[in-house]
C-alpha cells in the first residue's frame, strides 16, 4: 500500500518527500540523504510520510538556491 500524505487542515501547512521531489526534481534518495545529513530543515514522520514545514522549506530553498560568489563555495 503506497504512503500517503494526512489529510485534513492541520496537515496544509506541510510538504512530503515526494512534494520536494517533484518540485527540486531531484531523487528521493537523494532528499532522503540530505535529510539524514541534516542538510534538510527537521521532518516529522506520520504514518511513515515524512512531513516538512512548508514555510522552513521556503526558507531553506531561498538560501540553498541563493546564488553564491565563487569564493563562497
Amino acid at each position: 500500500m503506497a504512503k500517503r500524505k494526512p489529510t485534513g487542515d492541520q496537515w496544509k501547512d506541510y510538504v512530503t518527500r515526494k512534494d520536494l521531489q517533484r518540485r527540486l526534481g531531484i531523487s528521493k534518495a537523494t532528499i532522503a540523504r540530505m535529510d539524514a545529513q541534516g542538510t534538510l530543515p527537521p521532518s516529522i514522520l506520520l504514518g511513515g510520510v515524512h512531513l516538512y514545514q512548508k514555510e522552513a522549506i521556503e526558507r531553506f530553498l531561498k538560501e540553498w538556491l541563493r546564488p553564491r560568489k565563487p569564493e563562497e563555495r
